[in-house]
């Protein structure tokens, strides 16, 4: 894998508020541009406003056959919360994650305050396709919230790792209205030349 290829193609479009999906069959490469991509001394000369950018890191094979999407936003809000330490925002973010279980409404309530404060968040998601056998996971109910609080706010975005593409996935879930991973910029590591 050509990584400073990919980190060009990923970076401006992260700059720009778009959505990622990393693809690739080899496992070990995807984990690594994932981690390489919240590497401060990465991004820190190729976003703006450096400060401002929180990536936490969650890998897919992390949630068990009985997790719930309740399960997946409350694992996500606290690795947020962690990578904020320090920041003004962090206690907002440690009561989302005790709050989300019982009111999935304050995902977008917390994400309207970090726009207008201007913090951008990234969730770097690892093999997403490790959903697809978690029917708990893999449903409109977290697939739908995911697409539409990643376009709504500016202040959070996405970055998932699969080895299935983009429209494999999207024939996985049969959800009304718009397929899942519509908003996703597809980037296939292995056409990236060395």
């Amino acid at each position: 894998m050509n990584e400073q290829a990919a980190l060009r193609k990923i970076f401006p479009r992260l700059a720009g508020g778009q959505n990622i999906a990393v693809v690739s069959t080899e496992d070990n490469e995807k984990t690594k541009l994932l981690k390489d991509i919240g590497n401060r001394e990465i991004y820190e000369f190729r976003l703006p406003q450096p400060d401002n950018w929180v990536f936490s890191y969650v890998p897919g094979d992390a949630f068990s056959l009985d997790d719930t999407p309740a399960d997946f936003w409350e694992r996500v809000w606290s690795a947020f919360a962690q990578q904020s330490v320090g920041r003004f925002w962090q206690p907002l973010l440690e009561q989302t994650a005790e709050r989300v279980r019982v009111r999935p409404i304050e995902s977008d309530r917390v994400l309207r305050r970090l726009d207008r404060a201007r913090v951008r968040q990234v969730l770097l998601l690892d093999d997403l396709d490790h959903f697809v056998d978690k029917p708990k996971l893999f449903t409109p109910e977290l697939l739908g919230p995911l697409r539409s609080l990643s376009s709504r706010h500016p202040s959070f975005s996405i970055v998932f790792s699969s080895a299935r593409r983009l429209r494999e996935l999207n024939r996985e879930v049969m959800m009304l209205g718009s397929p899942p991973f519509n908003n996703f910029n597809e980037i296939l590591i292995e056409e990236l030349k060395d």
